[in-house]
């Protein structure tokens, strides 16, 4: 009777490692279940970061292209570039009206101004001139093709889903600081953002959203036209009036 009793006991105990074994084999094959499937959605939002970043690095060589950003406070950012000219256009709103602000360069006669239209002023200035990067590509603040590194450290903090963004097929992306940009699918450019909050004059929070506009190959040189100077101030860089 001792000796069956040891032998149940024995047995008992076999079957109790063995059924630890089997829990510790599910547990294992889980886990490694877990970490394919991060792993497969990393390699996703990796690839997806880099075909954007590799159509912004595109983008910013082209010498024919126009771009446009509305926000939803009332401002708006204009880029018209087109061989070898360039032109920043800031408009905003106040009190007062529509205000205009622009940076005009010429690449290859190396000249740069600043003019400024108010309803109260209207000044030109001719600054020294900067390769100052203007340009109408845009990723979102990504960190381009040449960092992978930084790529993939971005894919790992950051969300990605698919969603429509006035009435497009797009990547909606979202990072950690609630930063979100989203994506045509058909091009891989930023047509839409949104970064924080902003108060407005009613006191209600409201969310910054900005859309973004592109068209590339159809600008003429009447789209880079120095503006007509007839009715501004008309400075130096050190402030001398002309």
């Amino acid at each position: 009777m001792g000796e069956k009793t040891e032998e149940k006991v024995e047995m008992k105990k076999e079957q109790k490692e063995k059924r630890k074994m089997k829990f510790g084999t599910k547990i294992c094959i889980i886990i490694l279940i877990i970490l394919a499937i991060l792993l497969i959605d990393l390699i996703r939002k990796f690839a997806i970061i880099r075909e954007i970043d590799e159509q912004y690095a595109k983008d910013r060589v082209n010498q024919n292209h126009y771009y446009k950003v509305m926000s939803i406070d009332g401002t708006e950012e204009e880029i018209y570039v087109y061989n070898n000219i360039r032109i920043l256009k800031n408009m905003s709103y106040s009190e007062n009206g529509k205000e205009i602000r622009q940076i005009y360069i010429d690449d290859d006669k190396k000249e740069q101004w600043i003019i400024v239209d108010t309803p109260a002023d209207k000044i030109a200035v001719k600054t020294d001139y900067q390769d100052i990067g203007i340009t109408g590509a845009n990723n979102g603040g990504l960190p381009g093709k040449e960092n992978i590194w930084a790529e993939l450290m971005c894919a790992s903090i950051s969300n990605i889903v698919s969603t429509k963004w006035n009435g497009q097929d797009c990547y909606l992306i979202t990072f950690e600081d609630e930063y979100q940009i989203w994506v045509s699918k058909e091009d891989n450019r930023i047509i839409g953002s949104r970064n924080g909050t902003f108060t407005d004059n009613e006191g209600n929070e409201i969310d910054r959203i900005s859309n973004f506009f592109y068209n590339y190959g159809e600008l003429t040189g009447k789209d880079v036209e120095f503006p007509d100077l007839t009715d501004y101030t008309v400075k130096d860089s050190k402030g001398n009036i002309q």
